[in-house]
Parts: structure tokens; C-alpha cells; sequence
């Protein structure tokens, strides 16, 4: 079979990505799945392995990538609760930017009738990111103030509309004015990400920070009331316009926030993070999460553009700049 995957042979800029032919030979294992690609998630965390930055990248050459949806053309062995022609959605441990990719059944979920092949590929990663960050870490109650500062992307969404379910009171900053409708339609609090600071609310009782860096840090903590509990899930600060900033790297190392122990006690405040990819590794994870996504029949992924597979470097160097709303996809149909 032939196999068209966008590798990553060097680290660099959004033009790096190059794409590439190959023969794929399926031999399955017995609890593996072949699917024909039709769309897969494009992620942040894509540009930050791209740069060079992600520590859990396999060596180089390699293929990015964490989600997919397609359609199964082939079983393994010991596979009885999929078939042949199925409306799959999938999570990869890498590899997802390509036309036909392996995954493990327990990785593997139908599609219901109710979401497109389209929205099926949004979910995965944004929906397990959420979840978790949301109800495993942050403990979430109807009663919770809460912000997200990355409203208007794939899971900034996913939070909004997840929260919106709930009934907390929610707001969301955006770079652009022109976003804020993207916050609103899910009943959150548009905010300008610069206003923020003079914000005069101080009783947060939970805020996701995308960013890592000491400023937005300062800002938020600053914004946390009693008990309150702050989430890290991204280090944004560290990329310049696509490009790996050593300037900001170093910035960011100097400067990022370090905390002891008597500040915590003293100021009643919860740090926390998350890496998502871990949670992929460990099957206990993803058999619950996996189990709970079609649950949530209210959600509908914000898909946003969409590309052709060969305007990967296009897709990527949009998301740097902030120009993507919603969650970004590959098409390889």
C-alpha cells in the first residue's frame, strides 16, 4: 500500500515539514487496526516537537501527529467489536500525520451517526485534555468561577462548552475582539488577554494557563481567590512567530515562576500541570476517557480551517500566529 506521512527530519520552522512516499506492508498485530485516513488533529504540542522543544519526541526522522479519524480497512486477529468499513476516531502515540496508520483497538472508538468525520478527528485530544484538566485535576463544581485562557482554540471550546453543561460562571480571554463571539456563543465572558491584568475580579477559584510564562503567571495567581488553583498545560511563551526563540527560552527559564512551600500554605493557592501524552500511555486513562466521550452528546468540537495534507507548513505557521480559531485538521482526501 502506498503511504503518504508528513516527517519531521530536522527541527525548524513551519517549512521543515516535508512530505513523503512509502509502502506500507499492514501485517497487523492481532489487536491492531488499519485506517484510511480522512482528517487528522493538528496540535500545538505538534509545533512545539517540531521546534525541537518536546522531550517525549522520538528521534528523529518521525511522524507527528496524535489523532485521527478514517475508516477501518482492515482487523487484526483478535478484534471483535470493530469491522472492516467502520467510522473510526482514533488516539496516536505520534505517527497521526498520515494517510493510513496502525493503532491499538483500545485506542479506537466508533463514531456515532451524529458526528461527522470532521468532528470526530477534533476530539480526541482536545476532549481528554479537557476532561481531565477540568474534572480529574481541577475537581470542577457547578459553583466555580472559572477562566480559560486559550477560549477561543480546540480545547479552550471543549472547557467552555463542558462548563456552560454545569452552570459555573466562566470567562475566557482572546488576543482579538474579533474572537470574543467564539466565547460568548458557549455563555462565557469574553475578555481581552491584555485587559486581564486589570481585571477586577480576585476570587477565580480555577484558571488554565496555556502559556507558562512569569507574566501570565503573576496575572493569574494574582486572580485566584481563596483555595483557588492554577493549571499550566502549555509553554506558548517559548515560540516567536513560529520560530524557536532562545531569547524567550532563556526568559522563560531565568524567569519562570518557582515556588515554595511556605507560599502555598501561605496564600492558599493549588499549582498543577498536565502532559497529556502520559495519559495516553497508561491504559487506565484511556479506557476511562474513552468510555466517557460519546457520554457527552452535547459537545460539538469547534472545527476550524481546514487543509489539504500538503499545506501542512501553511496550517502550522497559522496556529503560531494565533489566526486559528477552533480546532485546525488535515485533509487527506
Amino acid at each position: 500500500m502506498k503511504r503518504t506521512s508528513i516527517v519531521i527530519n530536522k527541527f525548524g520552522n513551519a517549512q521543515s515539514l516535508k512530505i513523503e512516499e512509502s509502502e506500507l506492508t499492514p501485517n497487523l498485530d492481532p489487536n491492531e487496526v488499519l485506517i484510511d485516513v480522512h482528517y487528522s488533529g493538528i496540535n500545538f504540542a505538534d509545533i512545539v516537537m517540531r521546534l525541537g522543544l518536546y522531550k517525549d519526541a522520538p528521534p528523529k526522522p518521525f511522524i507527528p501527529g496524535y489523532e485521527v479519524s478514517g475508516v477501518i480497512l482492515e482487523i487484526g486477529s483478535a478484534i471483535s467489536n470493530l469491522k472492516v468499513g467502520d467510522k473510526v476516531l482514533a488516539g496516536t502515540r505520534f505517527g497521526g500525520y498520515c494517510n493510513l496508520v496502525k493503532a491499538n483497538q483500545s485506542h479506537v472508538l466508533k463514531i456515532p451517526p451524529t458526528y461527522t468525520l470532521e468532528q470526530a478527528a477534533a476530539i480526541p485530544v482536545n476532549f481528554i485534555t479537557s476532561y481531565l484538566c477540568l474534572f480529574e485535576i481541577g475537581r470542577i463544581k457547578s459553583t466555580d468561577k472559572v477562566m480559560i485562557d486559550c477560549a477561543t482554540g480546540g480545547v479552550g471550546s471543549i472547557c467552555l462548552q463542558m462548563l456552560e453543561k454545569i452552570g459555573c460562571e466562566t470567562y475566557g480571554l482572546s488576543s482579538s475582539k474579533k474572537k470574543f463571539d467564539v466565547i460568548s456563543k458557549y455563555g462565557a465572558t469574553p475578555i481581552l488577554r491584555q485587559d486581564f491584568k486589570n481585571f477586577p475580579d480576585k476570587d477565580f477559584d480555577f484558571i488554565i494557563n496555556s502559556s507558562g510564562s512569569r507574566e501570565t503567571t503573576k496575572e493569574h495567581i494574582d486572580h485566584l481567590g481563596l483555595g483557588g488553583h492554577l493549571l499550566y498545560l502549555g509553554v506558548s511563551s517559548m515560540i516567536d512567530n513560529g520560530k524557536k526563540s532562545y531569547l524567550k527560552l532563556i526568559k522563560s527559564l531565568i524567569t519562570v515562576p518557582w515556588f515554595l512551600s511556605f507560599s502555598f500554605m501561605m496564600n492558599n493557592y493549588t499549582i498543577s500541570g498536565i502532559n497529556v501524552l502520559d495519559y495516553f500511555d497508561n491504559q487506565k486513562w484511556i479506557d476511562l476517557v474513552f468510555k466517557k466521550i460519546f457520554e457527552h452528546d452535547y459537545l460539538v468540537p469547534n472545527v476550524g480551517k481546514i487543509y489539504k495534507y500538503d499545506q501542512v507548513s501553511l496550517a502550522h505557521l497559522e496556529l503560531e500566529q494565533s489566526k486559528s480559531i477552533g480546532k485546525s485538521l488535515l485533509s487527506w482526501k
